[in-house]
């Protein structure tokens, strides 16, 4: 991640999880999709980004169908704490 986030210009987001098989496949980056539970570190990968490339696009490759619109909030608001912190919002 840290070799290749300062080329990326957009990132297609989703996780899965992987334990003894995979599962959700392209589902939507939540804060509660943790990595000791076989999800993607969804946080440590942003962070890396952050740091290298905080001007990427974000291109959410998720199937939104698979949670409730207020998960669904969640993913986007987390995502954008993730990348840009306290810098102003994007949609301002």
């Amino acid at each position: 991640m840290k070799m290749y986030a300062k080329y990326a210009w957009s990132l297609h987001l989703w996780t899965m999880k992987a334990t003894d098989v995979f599962s959700h496949n392209h589902y939507p980056v939540l804060p509660a999709c943790k990595p000791e539970f076989g999800w993607a570190p969804i946080e440590d990968y942003l962070r890396i980004v952050r740091e290298i490339n905080s001007d990427v696009k974000i291109m959410f490759e998720h199937r939104s169908e698979l949670i409730d619109d207020k998960q669904l909030m969640t993913c986007y608001t987390w995502v954008e704490q993730l990348l840009y912190g306290e810098r102003e919002r994007a949609d301002s």
